[in-house]
């Protein structure tokens, strides 16, 4: 998280956290009228470490259940109707999740190709499950550690929307054993991130101070952008009498448009600073550090000082929720998902590791749940700040126990204003029962994520991808 420049306290009024009203002010250019907006969409990546409890092997195949592995699928929805539903949802996401299915997607059949490519064992290994995962790169393999060669496709968002804004990136972690980070630099080091809440606080909102009560400049700016709408309604009038029939219509509609914003100028009153410091006092205890990070994210998106937010869930254990399995650490927890089948050598103990995995994995779901529920609890311009927003949630793992880089657990909420058709379960896996076959891979994903942002590029990473270019029936609708 570096800052690249000296915050005032009214940057925010540039980014999405004050009075947001999309003004598409008219310039009349060799004697055309064209329409203009500044806002921006916000993209929020939410990494958690490890994987999920998933069937998927290495192959592609399912484990049956009928072995030592546990044979179960907690992500998928449990219909394959293309509307995703809250009575669907999965025993993972299932109470947590439900008030935003109208406003995600569960995409299914994504591979880490990049990894499955290069790395040994199906590509399951940590380093290079972690190096590829954002990056879809190439792997040097040449030193004693595994390096990314391009950077994770959040870096290249960053650069093409931090003009206006302090921090290129806003990037936290609740601490776990991770093995590595996916989030990595142009020069393929790992981008550092910061685990301590109060740290972050420092640093994020150094020089914020709003001071509770309407904002003058706010109050300022309302009145700018009102005189600016009579400005262009006066451009319009001239350009009419100009303008053919056709054209008339077209700005008569535009107009119109116009009007409505100036209605809701009016009925917005005095405006009051939307941009407010999180309350480290509301949580004071270590579990809470995940919720705290939240609160970080979606205060520092209100008050505009980043428009790329990152947060990675480590593989931690969740004392403080229950113990009923006992181990030493996060990744333990997950690998003994293999030894708990009918024929595992603690079988005798299933019951002890669904009960603690179920609640450890839904913890880090509701993490998810509640930035979604603070980001649509915001109101931006016609819709919310989840409305302006793309959040991307995803592991480098879909099988805890097995290392699978296929079948990737990934939820994708928010449109990142209008950008995306959400409310869908899209699963890319065209066979049936436990076979596997898919011709969709992250290199696809990102591409379609980078295009939502601004960042045209035909195709995102290297040439391990099944096919190149966006994911097929996920493509950005401007």
């Amino acid at each position: 998280m570096t800052q690249k420049k000296l915050f005032s306290r009214r940057t925010f009024l540039r980014g999405v956290g004050a009075v947001t009203v999309a003004l598409p002010a008219l310039e009349l250019t060799h004697g055309a009228g064209r329409a203009q907006t500044t806002d921006a969409p916000l993209l929020f990546l939410v990494h958690e470490h490890g994987g999920t409890v998933s069937a998927r092997n290495r192959g592609g195949s399912n484990n049956d259940g009928n072995g030592g592995h546990h044979g179960m699928d907690w992500w998928r929805p449990t219909a394959t109707d293309r509307v995703l539903r809250a009575e669907n949802l999965s025993r993972l996401h299932r109470g947590l999740l439900d008030p935003f299915v109208a406003k995600m997607s569960i995409l299914a059949g994504i591979d880490n190709m990049a990894a499955v490519a290069q790395g040994p064992y199906g590509g399951g290994g940590h380093n290079w499950v972690n190096v590829t995962h954002l990056t879809c790169c190439d792997v040097n393999t040449s030193g004693e550690d595994l390096r990314a060669t391009a950077p994770s496709f959040d870096r290249l968002i960053a650069d093409a929307t931090s003009a206006d804004v302090p921090f290129p990136s806003v990037d936290l972690r609740i601490h776990g054993h991770n093995y590595g980070t996916p989030f990595k630099q142009a020069d393929g080091s790992s981008v550092s991130s910061s685990a301590d809440p109060r740290d972050a606080f420092a640093r994020i909102f150094a020089g914020v101070s709003p001071d509770g009560g309407p904002d003058p400049e706010l109050v300022a700016l309302q009145a700018r952008r009102k005189s600016v709408l009579d400005g262009v309604q006066e451009s319009f009038a001239m350009l009419r009498r100009r303008a053919g029939q056709a054209d008339r219509d077209t700005l008569d509609a535009h107009a119109e448009h116009i009007r409505s914003m100036e209605r809701r100028l009016d009925a917005l009153g005095t405006p009051s600073a939307a941009c407010t410091l999180p309350d480290l006092d509301a949580h004071p205890d270590a579990e809470t550090t995940g919720p705290l990070h939240v609160d970080l994210m979606v205060h520092a998106a209100r008050c505009g000082l980043s428009r790329v937010f990152n947060l990675q869930i480590g593989d931690l254990l969740t004392p403080w929720l229950g113990t009923f399995y006992a181990t030493e650490r996060g990744h333990s927890l997950g690998h003994a998902g293999r030894e708990v089948g009918p024929t595992g050598p603690n079988a005798s103990r299933r019951a002890d590791w669904e009960a603690e995995m179920e609640t450890n994995r839904r913890w880090r779901i509701g993490v998810l749940a509640q930035l979604l529920e603070k980001l649509e609890a915001t109101p931006v311009g016609d819709g919310t700040l989840l409305d302006n927003s793309l959040v991307v949630y995803s592991s480098e793992f879909s099988n805890a126990a097995t290392h699978s880089a296929r079948d990737l657990p990934i939820v994708v909420a928010g449109s990142a204003g209008g950008r995306f058709e959400q409310g869908q379960f899209i699963d890319y896996n065209t066979e049936s029962g436990t076979a596997y076959a898919t011709r969709a891979s992250t290199h696809n994903l990102w591409t379609s994520v980078l295009n939502a942002f601004g960042v045209p590029v035909d195709h995102f990473g290297n040439g391990d991808a099944y096919v190149e270019g966006p994911l097929e029936g996920f493509v950005p609708s401007v």
